[in-house]
Parts: structure tokens; sequence; C-alpha cells
């Protein structure tokens, strides 16, 4: 069976940029893992709220870690080391953050997943609201009730209920989008792919 590695630099991104794709992988019984490298926003900890989100979505195993938050650049080897280790664990397709991301964060994850994937399946999430060039040329097909479980598991975020990206209309007009230039009748999800290997 292959084996599904999702990386998200906070608590939120890997359901903001691949739950609907996570959803579908569990519900067909994949090997997923997520892993996420932070747990505190603004002070406070949101891993209680990410524990309920990983509830929804149904990963096989997920992990977090506690990597200090608009601080990653400072924590880049640490993070390239961690990575490596991942590797060894041999996953066939890797989802990370896009090395092109304006947030420094998900940069730094985008940049250090390169290095230490770069012989794996490698493929980027696209957060339209974090990115101004933008090259989606891998697409996954998602049905609604994929997209519920994406909502579903975002709205465990109460803390960030007001963000504009984290809106219902937001995320169903983006898988709609995404569904339409992928030749879908209903929804999908958009990323760039880096390595695909065979």
């Amino acid at each position: 069976m292959k084996k599904y590695l999702f990386i998200a630099a906070h608590t939120d991104d890997a359901e903001l940029l691949f739950g609907g794709t996570i959803a579908k992988m569990a519900e067909q019984g994949k090997d997923v893992t997520i892993f996420c490298l932070s747990q505190v926003y603004e002070g406070k900890s949101l891993k209680k709220e990410w524990l309920e989100s990983m509830k929804v979505l149904n990963p096989s195993r997920y992990y977090i870690n506690n990597f200090k938050v608009r601080e990653f650049h400072a924590q880049r080897q640490s993070i390239l080391q961690m990575f490596y280790d991942l590797n060894n664990e041999g996953f066939d397709f890797v989802y990370t953050h896009h090395p092109n991301d304006i947030h420094s964060d998900h940069k730094t994850v985008g940049e250090e997943s390169i290095r230490a994937f770069k012989n794996t399946n490698l493929i980027c999430g696209i957060g339209e609201w974090n990115q101004r060039t933008q090259t989606k040329n891998y697409f996954i097909r998602l049905k609604y009730r994929h997209i519920v479980k994406k909502l579903h598991a975002i709205a465990q975020y109460k803390s960030q209920k007001e963000k504009t990206y984290c809106q219902e209309s937001f995320t169903i007009a983006c898988a709609r989008v995404n569904g339409v230039i992928a030749g879908a009748t209903s929804y999908a999800e958009a990323f760039h792919a880096i390595n695909l290997i065979q």
C-alpha cells in the first residue's frame, strides 16, 4: 500500500490546503499521515482544535510538533533534519507547502521539503490567499461529501472562524473553480507538482 504524508506548518494548514484530498484518501482506506509543525498561535494553543479536526478527517496517524510560529526561518536546520528523518520512513507521496507562499513559515517548509524529499513524489499545496503567482498542474477530483468533510474540519477551529480564507463560501468557490479547470462536474483541489517519479 502506498504511503502519503501531508505536512502542515500550522494547525489549520492541512485542512485548508489538502482537506478534501485527505478526506477522499481516508474514505478509500489509504495510508495517510499528517504532520503538523506547530501548535501555538498568537500565544494560544490550538492543539485541542487540531485534534478535533483530525477526528473529522480521520487519517491513519497524525503528529504535532511545537516549532515557534513566524520563526521557522531561524529553525530551518532543525526542520530540515526532521524532514530527512521523515523521508527515511519511505513515503510514496509527500504533500507540503509551496516555496513561493508569502507566509515565511510556509515558504521555509516548502523550501526544506524540496531539499529533503527531492527523490520522492512531491506535491505542493496552493493557498490562494498567500500566493500571487500560481501554477496548477496537478488536480484531485472530489465529490461534494469530501468538501463537506473539509468544511467540517476547518469549522473545528473556532479561534480562526473570522479569517476570510476559513469561510465556507471561499472554500466552496475555490473547489468549484478547480473542479472546472480539472474538467470535473463537481469539485477538485489544485496543486503544483514538483516531482512525479514513476
